[in-house]
């Protein structure tokens, strides 16, 4: 039997091997200490796991989710079931395509869920955007270094032709636009 940990290349077969090892060891009752370890991890409901935050709440600009600080377990798990269904739908599209909604029975599931819709919508607006406006932006770039390209040469080809003329006595600066 063939086993791929994914579509790349490496030096040697021990780190695969090692990923199998873990990935297979995890699952055996008793390797890890609560079936909570692996239950809310990536792939296990299949979905991905939702943001992860450890201390300080603010760390190079980036600040841990007032919700967590809270200390409100009910906003937590719905902020973390938001997340989780938000980060499928924007990364793996292709496990989200995969998702059973009719699995959510009450409200607020389905609320949870609309929400994570319309916030992963808005990102994904946000990046097209942003990706437009970049494309705008290099066509703006690339469009002034050709016209500043384009003037250096014009300028090189005037300054040639004066200096010409000025060597062959027939300069004259009021008709040719030379300057002296």
């Amino acid at each position: 039997e063939e086993i791929s940990v994914g579509d790349f290349v490496l030096t040697c077969g021990e780190i695969p091997a090692m990923a199998v090892t873990d990935a297979v060891c995890r699952m055996v009752p008793g390797v890890l200490p609560d079936a909570e370890c692996f239950e809310e991890e990536s792939h296990w409901n299949g979905l991905l796991e939702y943001p992860q935050y450890s201390r300080p709440a603010e760390w190079h600009g980036r600040q841990v989710p007032e919700i967590l600080l809270s200390g409100d377990h009910g906003k937590v798990a719905a902020w973390r079931k938001k997340e989780s269904y938000k980060r499928t739908m924007l990364r793996r599209p292709d496990m989200w395509a995969q998702f059973d909604e009719k699995q959510l029975k009450t409200k607020s599931e389905k609320k949870v869920l609309a929400e994570a819709k319309a916030e992963a919508e808005a990102i994904r607006a946000a990046e097209v955007a942003k990706t437009e406006e970049t494309s705008t932006e290099e066509y703006k770039e690339k469009r002034n270094g050709f016209h500043r390209s384009v003037l250096y040469v014009l300028k090189s080809l005037s300054v040639t032709r004066c200096a010409s003329r000025r060597r062959s006595g027939k300069h004259s600066s009021s008709r040719t636009g030379c300057r002296s």
